[in-house]
């Protein structure tokens, strides 16, 4: 392909984009904010990420110090935070809450666009097919009910990186494995923006390699596949291995007092196909539907029977998500964080897509393309001029909303993250910096890095400090006139907070507590940052060596 056809493809792809564009950011014209479910917890991630760019703290910040009035959560750890920092900077910059929110999501859809163009393109081998899918799937019902219904950041993030999945598991099987990076690229993406998304799109991954394990028994694609997985998991320990450590330490209110039963969530098929339905596959994917079950009577073809087997697939995994399926036995396995069935629309309504990108590519001539594209383009809109009227009124959110103590105890989701002894009305309603001991309450002081710091005047004994428990935590006593600290001993409370044994003898000075990290985290981001050089290293080996 020259350059000019190049030039001309990517003018396209990126009007397609700009279209998306200036439909998604339709409701966040107005000056205030649409706040849905969670919408609130994640700005106040962006405003912890914000914090910890300001006060010059270390990254990766795994608790945040400036949730649940300065007792922390570990947001940092269990969310990965790592798309968030664009949103976050430009929030340390001086932009207001909201619209660093709204430039995050815009971001999002802009990259979702490229991601969704590139890997239909790759796989329908046509131009036009990329640009359909753009529009498509960048206005797909279920991601305007993430971004304006329900605020689910992480999902939104997640879309970005599934189009690239799908095309690695394509190019695996139906290609010859001869893009391993493809497959990479989707799964890493997966790991660090949404792990409900991956461990869904990981079990899609498996039945795909089942279905197609033929074409998968040969030596390029094992070694592409395991290579792949292996860079995979060596690129994303810094996050996934710390997890598994606070695991091994603790109990989280996401295993003991789960947020949803899943037998209990799924929908029906009014809620399936309803046009108003936050949980459906919208107008378009009923319209996508339709036009391949009319194609396959009048005009089936074997060369097109990729793009019944795609829809079919998406027809099945939206039908999954109905109370027919065996979702109590999936409660008793490690999937039930997946929490509501209906995540399972954002694999459903791609595969749909990528379905009738697939049938459509077969019609020639390009007046006949740019009405499709026109006609895509109208049905995705009217599906947010369908669901606007259901969405929250919008509302103000001050740039100092963080200083409000209470604002910060909105942690979304049941607050899963949360040890599960943890009870946070009380903690809401604790005077704020409030250690004790054996004498009376205090009050500490919380200081802009995270640390809470108190006044130690030699009483021995329990010590209960306003951090909440994670592993990492050091408490250390620093002797007026002496630079030795001297490490004092905690533990875990009942309440899941901090609790110091202080022992006797002990000189009077100032007692830290912060978040250190533990020698295991450090150790995982060492080995995710040496992994990144070293694939950074042979992609551009490889580079040099193809243009040679």
């Amino acid at each position: 392909m020259n350059k000019t056809m190049r030039r001309k493809q990517w003018a396209g792809a990126l009007g397609c984009t700009l279209a998306v564009l200036i439909v998604c950011a339709q409701p966040f014209l107005n000056r205030d904010l649409i706040v849905g479910s969670d919408t609130m917890f994640h700005i106040l991630r962006i405003e912890s990420l914000a914090n910890v760019l300001k006060t010059g703290q270390p990254l990766p910040a795994r608790v945040y110090s400036l949730m649940q009035g300065g007792y922390g959560y570990a947001a940092g750890l269990f969310y990965p935070d790592l798309f968030l920092l664009p949103a976050a900077a430009a929030r340390a910059l001086g932009l207001g809450p909201e619209l660093a929110y709204k430039f995050h999501l815009m971001l999002c859809t802009v990259l979702q666009c490229l991601t969704c163009y590139c890997a239909a393109k790759a796989i329908s081998k046509s131009h036009f097919g990329g640009c359909l899918m753009i529009l498509l799937y960048g206005l797909g019902q279920y991601r305007l009910v993430n971004i304006f219904a329900r605020g689910a950041v992480g999902e939104v993030q997640a879309m970005i990186f599934l189009p690239l999945a799908v095309w690695g598991l394509w190019d695996l099987t139906e290609e010859g494995a001869k893009r391993p990076w493809v497959l990479f690229l989707g799964f890493t993406g997966l790991v660090l923006s949404h792990t409900v998304s991956l461990a869904i799109m990981g079990v899609f991954a498996v039945v795909w390699v089942l279905v197609r394990l033929p074409r998968v028994l040969n030596r390029r694609a094992i070694l592409s596949g395991c290579g792949a997985a292996a860079a995979c998991l060596l690129v994303s320990c810094g996050y996934w291995l710390p997890v598994l450590e606070q695991f091994a330490s603790q109990k989280f209110r996401v295993s003991e007092k789960p947020f949803t039963v899943l037998a209990n969530e799924s929908i029906d098929l009014k809620a399936l196909v309803g046009l108003k339905s936050y949980w459906g596959v919208g107008l378009a994917g009923l319209v996508l539907v339709a036009v391949g079950l009319v194609w396959a009577i009048l005009r089936f073809k074997k060369e097109r029977l990729a793009a019944w087997a795609m829809m079919g697939a998406g027809v099945f995994v939206a039908l999954c998500t109905l109370g027919w399926f065996p979702w109590a036995l999936v409660d008793k396995t490690p999937l039930k964080s997946i929490q509501f069935p209906w995540r399972l629309n954002g694999l459903s309504y791609y595969l749909i897509c990528m379905g009738a990108v697939l049938l459509l590519t077969g019609i020639c001539g390009k007046g006949k393309r740019l009405g499709i594209l026109v006609l895509a383009l109208v049905i995705s809109a009217a599906q947010l001029t369908i669901l606007w009227p259901r969405f929250h009124s919008p509302s103000n959110i001050p740039a100092d909303f963080a200083a409000q103590r209470e604002a910060t105890f909105q942690l979304g989701a049941g607050a899963e993250w949360l040890p599960s002894e943890v009870n946070t009305e009380t903690f809401c309603n604790e005077a704020p910096a409030q250690w004790t001991n054996a004498q009376g309450s205090f009050e500490g002081e919380y200081r802009a890095n995270g640390d809470f710091v108190l006044e130690f005047e030699g009483v021995a004994g329990p010590y209960g400090i306003p951090k909440m428990y994670y592993k990492g935590y050091t408490a250390r006593l620093y002797p007026q006139g002496s630079e030795d600290a001297v490490e004092i001993p905690f533990h875990k409370d009942s309440t899941g907070r901090i609790e110091l044994d202080v022992p006797q003898g002990l000189p009077s000075g100032e007692i830290v507590v912060r978040y250190a990290g533990t020698f295991l985290q450090h150790l995982a981001d060492w080995v995710s940052a040496a992994a990144v050089l070293c694939l950074c290293g042979l992609g551009i080996a490889h580079v040099l060596r193809k243009r040679k």
